[in-house]
């Protein structure tokens, strides 16, 4: 939940957020991914709360790189908004070098949704109902195992759990996530490591095999998916969604936002929604966001590092 003090507008003189003007909501990935999911359970209530309308714009391409330039270039009047997750400023710098845009400097922190873990899921004729047993698995097949990413996320998932557990596997790269797992349920790949909004139907349905979570114990929802800390102790990493405006967005505008967002993601179903998948309902404004954004670049940063994935 925000702070009192965080929700406070300074500088009188700044102006407001334009008044029945369309707000463009950008998510940084194909419609359908987790994170495009998630800002359109928003996008509803904020256009409610704030009295315009809210309209989602896909931008997806080069792992949300393309989306998130836009926003960064865009004027900070609260009418181009960003809605994205980890992977644009956190996962990204940690893999590549050189960025069109900096994901401290370019940008206003205005709110974190949510944090969670990454399911290692299997094709379900795979002969293996256990980490240990997939591992074994990887071993004695030539090739070791063919693994998908459709976000950075998945990415370092996939090649961090391969370089712990000594196998041999091959990245395959997807648009998004979503298109990556109907892979693994068609048969035509072996795992992925990818966010829970994307892996829980899937294995709730049977269609897919859940061997470990990343978080650093069990989750409630999943108990008898085991941490894949039990077996490697440094395999936690979590992914997050979260809302930013280019930057210099100013107090008012900002308050506005802060407001509007911790109102709705109070609201009981949409806060069903968003906890359903084993996600932590974290609600922080600005400052703890920006705290906490500070802390996750590095954290991703150890993660490649722990993966063996030379940045590019």
């Amino acid at each position: 939940m925000v702070p009192r003090r965080a929700l406070l507008a300074t500088p009188l003189a700044a102006p407001a957020l334009a008044q029945g003007a369309a707000i463009r909501l950008v998510v940084p990935f194909p419609a359908g991914a987790a994170t495009d999911l998630r800002a359109r359970q928003f996008a509803e209530p904020l256009s409610e709360l704030l009295g315009q309308p809210v309209v989602v714009d896909n931008r997806g391409g080069a792992n949300g790189v393309l989306g998130a330039e836009a926003v960064a270039r865009a004027r900070p009047d609260g009418l181009t908004l960003l809605y994205t997750a980890n992977t644009t400023h956190a996962s990204n710098p940690a893999l590549l070098r050189r960025l069109p845009y900096d994901p401290i400097a370019d940008f206003t922190p205005i709110f974190l949704v949510s944090e969670g873990p990454m399911f290692l899921v299997i094709h379900p004729a795979i002969p293996a109902r256990s980490v240990p047993e997939l591992v074994a698995f990887a071993r004695g097949r030539a090739g070791g195992l063919n693994a998908g990413f459709g976000s950075a996320s998945a990415r370092v998932g996939a090649a961090m759990f391969a370089h712990l557990a000594g196998i041999e596997a091959t990245h395959v790269p997807y648009r998004a996530n979503p298109a990556g797992i109907a892979d693994v349920i068609a048969g035509r790949l072996d795992y992925m490591v990818l966010d829970s909004t994307t892996a829980m139907p899937q294995i709730a349905e049977g269609r897919v095999r859940a061997l470990g979570v990343t978080s650093a114990e069990r989750l409630a929802v999943a108990p008898d998916v085991p941490a894949l800390a039990e077996f490697f102790p440094a395999m936690v990493i979590t992914t997050w969604t979260g809302m930013f405006g280019p930057a210099g967005l100013p107090a008012p505008i900002l308050a506005r936002l802060v407001t509007a967002m911790d109102t709705a993601s109070a609201r009981p179903a949409l806060l069903e929604r968003l906890s359903g998948d084993g996600s932590i309902m974290r609600r922080w404004g600005p400052e703890r966001f920006s705290e906490f954004l500070l802390r996750d670049i590095e954290r991703w940063r150890t993660a490649v590092r722990q993966a063996g994935i030379e940045p590019e």
